[in-house]
């Protein structure tokens, strides 16, 4: 059973192609299938609002299910051997649901490790998380800024929910410096709240001035490179309006729409292609419990297609340099995919000389 959550635009994304890979292993005859509630629906159009993606009881735009809606969805949930779960921050009350035994399930996998918290020293079954190792995606975030970028300045911004939060700052970082001689970027990791696993508003502006006066004067940014869990969309928005008018890379999904002329690119995290990667093992004889280390976490990446990029089709239409910009950076991930550029010795690299 995947339950079918929507807490966030890229919550939503990851449902949508879990489903898809679900459904096509269900169709092969290798699993049963269930979707608890209705497949989330995708940002059609730009979104216009500086909300998108906050939760908002009631709503049924995509990407504003409220924490209290998704554990509803929990109700519907009866007997199962996996039960998948797109947001951890359905864990605890799924764990409890079954202590309870209000829903009954063999073990719990959820397909981000982002809001990650210790469980319970014994949990009721197990449960997995799958990890993405999304350095060489936050390296060609960095690229990508730089390659677009006139003025050689970057702001990063990374989510304190995110266990890889300095890992995406620091190949970002890298990616930017290792493009733009003389590059000039400054960086944050932002706190969320608690219970919404959103950034506040106030937190953002507080935050981006501190930045800004650490960085001085001269430091005039307009572009930024955000991983900011839920809040993303909502603070992209903010981004490419007045006051700061810039341009920005997303993580970990595909935020075009949220302002088409003015997002770059983004990385993205690939549950469907992580699932077909842990089946195949499956299918070869292997288990999860020896698929997984002692902390029940499954590590993917690109290696299994489960971390990308977008392309750059809409940008280019907007943008007299679109096309050159996706050709340096389609390069770039090219190089990197086949192992031409090491990104974590990168890193290292970069970090010596500072």
């Amino acid at each position: 059973m995947l339950i079918a959550s929507d807490l966030g635009l890229g919550d939503g994304s990851y449902v949508r192609e879990t489903n898809d890979e679900l459904m096509e292993l269900a169709k092969e005859g290798r699993i049963d299938y269930q979707l608890i509630g209705d497949l989330p629906e995708a940002l059609k159009v730009e979104a216009g609002v500086r909300d998108v993606g906050l939760p908002h009881v009631g709503s049924m735009r995509p990407g504003e299910m409220t924490l209290a809606e998704a554990e509803k969805l929990l109700d519907g949930a009866g007997d199962t051997d996996w039960l998948v779960l797109s947001n951890w921050r359905l864990v605890e009350p799924v764990l409890k649901r079954i202590k309870e035994s209000k829903l009954s399930a063999e073990l719990v996998l959820v397909l981000d490790d982002e809001g990650r918290v210790l469980l319970p020293e014994s949990p009721s079954v197990p449960v997995y998380v799958i990890s993405y190792d999304i350095r060489p995606a936050a390296f060609i975030c960095g690229i990508a800024a730089a390659e677009s970028s006139n003025n050689g300045m970057f702001t990063i911004m990374a989510n304190a929910a995110d266990p890889h939060a300095q890992e995406f700052l620091d190949a970002a970082w890298t990616g930017a410096k290792f493009h733009t001689n003389g590059a000039v970027v400054a960086d944050t990791i932002m706190p969320v709240e608690e219970q919404t696993g959103l950034v506040a508003p106030e937190d953002f502006r507080n935050l981006h001035r501190a930045l800004n006066e650490e960085m001085g004067p001269y430091f005039k940014c307009n572009h930024y490179i955000l991983a900011l869990g839920r809040a993303t969309p909502s603070i992209m928005h903010a981004l490419t309006q007045e006051p700061f008018n810039g341009y920005v890379i997303g993580a970990y999904a595909d935020y075009r729409a949220v302002r088409q002329g003015r997002v770059l690119g983004c990385v993205l995290k690939h549950p469907g292609a992580a699932l077909a990667h842990i089946f195949s093992q499956l299918d070869a004889g292997d288990s999860l419990a020896g698929m997984a280390d002692e902390t029940g976490t499954l590590i993917v990446g690109i290696a299994e297609d489960a971390v990308g990029f977008t392309d750059f089709d809409l940008y280019s239409r907007f943008n007299p340099d679109g096309d050159d910009i996706a050709e340096a950076v389609q390069g770039y991930w090219e190089e990197v995919q086949v192992g031409e550029l090491d990104v974590p010795a990168l890193i290292e690299e970069f970090k010596e000389k500072e």
